[in-house]
């Protein structure tokens, strides 16, 4: 049953035949019919009545929302459109937050239109809505934001207009704004300020905003301060000791403008204050503001992850053709300088009939089992303390005592090299391999320009590769 019917309202709607196609845009005049009537019903008195009328006036188009409510004051009628006026409460259309017709007003505003009331106290109020009925009344940055060519029809339902009004996601990509707030006008007024430009999420209070922060991880959170069961302040801490939440910018509004309020709030983690009753311009402004300084954070923790996964890249680089002590000199002098070395041992392990294999097999083939073989082969010399130089086509070169102190080198090099040559015989396909080794003083360094190379020279070296 209808609103109208439980009230016993008369309700009519008269929509003149001129109408048939007029430019609006259907969300926002739907909010705005909806508010209207929405307080008409809730002040009209039971046996009341309420007339909806459309019609064409020149080149815009009027719709009047008449009642035999309460009516306003002269003073009233001065305030009614304020935002947060509030008014007598047995007035009626001043009462709630005083959200409601300062939202009316401004998404006429949007329109090129204007709201104007015409009330006695006691004896009902009237409310008439203007706005251009043609295209040409509006300018092409509206109709990139929907003003389309409708039709204002008859089939106006009284029950229809004391639904809460919605604001559905768009289908866009954009940051996504979570407004706490458990005043629903509020709540619905910022909503309507910023959905045009942003993806809205609305939660009623500080619980049910904690646990969409979780869900959605926003871009920017706008929270009330006071709120019942949990309060702007405990939202602000949470989040900020959230480590998947503490990056989230957050503005917190509140009527409670005492400079107490202020600095608690910057001081638990709030990247910006506003007190009610704000600005609708203001409020973007900030909200603008706090996303941009995000982006910038968000892009330095970007490029600072990729300067560390660079600097990670670079160390596994040097790892890969420098010895890890010879890494680390380079790390703390900026240079690895060349030194004689008196007891090295040095190990030379070349596979046997290595020509032959790679004859008969595929090169994918080759690589794989001589990528597995110097695998185990690098693990063994790091087991054994020893330091791997390079490999030299099917040889592998590594040292004892060079850079890492053994106890005895020599001993060190033979038992590694034992190990090697078991490994190998284990592996696909039961490599044979020669091990050649010697014992006496290196010179050792770091040769090449574009590319790095650590080695080691003279005769200890040159007769430990001869052995194989």
């Amino acid at each position: 049953e209808s609103l109208a019917k439980e009230k016993n309202i008369s309700f009519s709607v008269t929509i003149k035949d001129n109408l048939a196609a007029v430019y609006f845009d259907e969300d926002k005049l739907q909010k705005v019919i909806n508010n209207l009537l929405s307080n008409a019903f809730k002040f009209t008195p039971a046996s009341g009545v309420i007339e909806l009328s459309a019609f064409v006036r020149g080149k815009n188009v009027e719709i009047s929302i008449l009642d035999n409510g309460p009516g306003l004051s002269e003073e009233e009628k001065e305030s009614v459109f304020e935002r947060y006026y509030q008014g007598d409460r047995t007035t009626g259309h001043a009462l709630g937050t005083g959200i409601g017709l300062t939202l009316t007003k401004e998404l006429i505003s949007l329109h090129h239109g204007s709201i104007r009331v015409f009330s006695k106290k006691d004896e009902g109020s009237t409310f008439i809505i203007s706005f251009p009925k043609n295209r040409e009344g509006y300018v092409e940055a509206d109709i990139d934001r929907g003003f389309t060519r409708e039709v204002i029809h008859q089939g106006v339902e009284a029950e229809s207009f004391e639904r809460t009004t919605k604001y559905d996601e768009p289908e866009r990509d954009g940051p996504i704004v979570l407004v706490v707030e458990d005043n629903k006008d509020l709540r619905d007024h910022i909503a309507e300020l910023l959905n045009d430009d942003y993806r809205v999420h609305k939660a009623v209070d500080g619980q049910e905003g904690l646990k969409m922060a979780l869900e959605l991880v926003p871009d920017l959170i706008i929270s009330d301060l006071m709120m019942p069961e949990m309060d702007g302040y405990e939202v602000l801490e949470t989040v900020k000791q959230d480590l998947q939440l503490r990056h989230i910018p957050i503005i917190m509004i509140s009527a409670a403008d005492q400079l107490e309020s202020v600095v608690k709030c910057i001081e638990l983690g709030a990247a910006d204050f506003l007190p009610k009753p704000f600005n609708a311009t203001l409020l973007r402004a900030r909200v603008s503001a706090s996303l941009e300084k995000k982006a910038l954070r968000d892009q330095e923790e970007a490029y600072r992850a990729q300067i560390v996964a660079e600097k990670k890249r670079t160390d596994e680089l040097l790892h890969a053709i420098i010895p890890a002590m010879a890494v680390q000199e380079l790390k703390q002098t900026g240079v690895v300088r060349p030194r004689n070395y008196d007891a090295v041992g040095i190990l030379f392990c070349d596979i046997v009939g290595f020509t032959a294999y790679c004859d008969r097999n595929l090169p994918e083939t080759v690589v794989a089992h001589l990528q597995a073989l110097i695998e185990a082969f690098e693990k063994i010399v790091d087991e054994h303390q020893m330091e791997k130089i390079k490999t030299i086509g099917d040889a592998f070169m590594a040292t004892s005592g060079l850079l890492r102190p053994v106890d005895e080198p020599l001993l060190t090099a033979v038992r590694c090299g034992l190990e090697m040559s078991r490994a190998a015989r284990e592996m696909e396909p039961n490599w044979e391999v020669r091990i050649g080794l010697h014992f006496g003083p290196v010179v050792a360094g770091v040769v090449g320009k574009q590319q790095f190379l650590f080695d080691v020279w003279v005769d200890t070296v040159i007769i430990a590769a001869r052995l194989v």
